[in-house]
């Protein structure tokens, strides 16, 4: 019932130019945007992060994203407690819970509980989703990290596909947390898409909001989907696009000769399928009820949602992402509730920086549990003002 996260194919790329994006500085650009305006609430929050300083032989962007594919795994032992969700469609997600590593530090501990999203062909055991959580339960945080529908130990469990714009499984999932683990305080991460399926979520229906979702962080979300599936497309030589294209079409394939599909699409069709645009537009986008590729990247694309956000959360992303574009985020530098950082490498969830600069190499797990310490910190304090 596990999946084991999908693998890009091993190949020599650190050399490859960038065809895509250049690298730019946009960073500092973003900075000097604020020094015309007030610190927002969420920057101010967050702080001043780190510059990241990509290791010695990963500095291009596509070295730094493959390499946190093919040298991620962690060795130890799933030990998680699996919890099945129900949706209100009659589907399903798993939520994977992994208890503080300090036990005692369980009961009567106040610290919120964190909501972990996979990315695209991800799963519970994607490398970042169990190096971070393992971090955050060494920090003396409980993470729940949830496989989206038909993915890793919610294979089979679905008869529609997870997409940026499900936003309601996330609302499912905070409400499942709260009502049968006890948890009081939630704060959620996502990655990739996963980032883009939060920020959906935190912006959609803002004045509806949980009032136990206390923030988010979203790391490399695609904000404009057309753009980052050209970007796809384009980088590369079309590796990445294949790669997605070639784990979906296998992954549908299998659920149509499983019959769990609501509307399976055409097998022939789908085996032809030469671009992931082409694979949304033969079944993510009619089988979720958008009728066309396009329209379903206009509707479910998070941009638009952004400024109307109103829990604070930090957007992290890289200035050389061969997969989403950097430009995409500088409209938003300076809004109240948002903190965006575009460091100026580290590639798509790569980040893996030099020796010393934190415990480990991993650059965006530190930021990350970083980013959710201060928003507990800062709920505590809240709550300590009265």
């Amino acid at each position: 019932m596990f999946q084991q996260d999908a693998q890009m194919p091993v190949a020599d790329y650190s050399s490859a130019p960038l065809t895509g994006h250049p690298v730019r500085t946009d960073a500092c650009r973003i900075s000097r945007r604020r020094e015309t305006r007030p610190m927002s609430d969420a920057a101010e929050l967050f702080g001043e992060l780190p510059p990241f300083r990509p290791h010695m032989l990963l500095r291009s962007g596509h070295a730094q994203t493959l390499a946190a594919t093919w040298c991620g795994q962690p060795k130890w032992e799933e030990q998680a407690r699996q919890h099945l969700v129900l949706l209100p469609d009659a589907d399903r997600i798993v939520l994977h819970e992994d208890l503080p590593s300090d036990r005692s530090a369980v009961n009567g501990s106040v610290k919120p509980a964190v909501l972990m999203l996979h990315g695209l062909g991800g799963c519970h055991r994607s490398p970042y989703m169990r190096w971070i959580g393992r971090k955050l339960n060494q920090s003396g945080f409980t993470t729940y990290r949830m496989d989206m529908r038909n993915c890793g130990a919610a294979t089979g469990l679905s008869r529609f596909p997870y997409h940026a714009g499900r936003s309601d499984d996330i609302e499912s999932a905070v409400r499942y947390i709260v009502q049968h683990c006890g948890q009081k305080q939630i704060i959620v991460t996502g990655f990739s898409l996963g980032g883009s399926i939060l920020l959906n979520y935190l912006g959609t229906r803002p004045q509806d909001l949980a009032g136990e979702v206390l923030g988010g962080v979203a790391v490399c979300p695609p904000l404009r989907l057309e753009m980052c599936v050209t970007s796809i497309r384009r980088s590369l030589w079309g590796a990445y696009d294949r790669h997605f294209r070639r784990w979906l079409t296998r992954l549908v394939l299998a659920q149509i000769e499983q019959g769990t599909l609501a509307t399976p699409p055409d097998r022939l069709a789908l085996s032809r399928c030469r671009s992931l645009k082409e694979f949304d537009e033969l079944y993510t986008a009619p089988a979720a009820g958008f009728g066309t590729a396009d329209s379903y990247y206009s509707q479910c694309s998070c941009g638009d949602r952004l400024k109307a956000i109103r829990r604070p959360t930090l957007i992290l992303t890289a200035a050389d992402d061969p997969m989403v574009p950097a430009e995409q985020f500088e409209p938003f530098a300076g809004e109240q509730h948002l903190a965006v950082h575009v460091a100026e490498g580290g590639g798509h969830l790569g980040f893996l920086g030099r020796a010393g600069d934190d415990n480990d190499w991993r650059w965006m797990d530190w930021r990350v549990v970083d980013a959710v310490k201060r928003l507990a910190a800062a709920s505590s304090r809240s709550r300590a003002a009265g």
